[in-house]
């Protein structure tokens, strides 16, 4: 089973976008300046999985993942889509990034 978590935008792009000028001239030209939106503009992040048997649950994170989140989430989706294909817990494989909420020891231990 793979996974991975993103966040979606309702308004506009999270990249970064470059603009070459010419040193001699200083001033900012209207395609150089990206009006924003305050209070956040409805951000959200999801998470979900998929098997070589189908995708498997997507969730809807409400906070910042972190350690006691990412249990949560496997606890509640991954071994739901898990006995949801029938998998064999004994051959069942979860590969994980190595980021600092999946090395954490209480879901290490978990």
């Amino acid at each position: 089973m793979f996974s991975d978590e993103t966040t979606i935008s309702r308004v506009g792009s999270f990249g970064k976008k470059f603009y070459f000028s010419n040193q001699e001239n200083k001033r900012l030209k209207p395609h150089q300046v990206k009006e924003t939106k305050q209070s956040g503009c409805g951000k959200i992040m999801v998470w979900g999985c998929m098997t070589y048997f189908g995708v498997g649950d997507a969730c809807y994170i409400s906070n910042r993942i972190n350690a006691e989140a990412d249990i949560d989430v496997l606890n509640d989706y991954v071994l739901a889509s898990r006995d949801w294909y029938a998998m064999d817990p004994e051959t069942f494989i979860f590969p994980q990034d190595n980021a600092s909420v999946h090395t954490a020891r209480i879901v290490q231990t978990f």
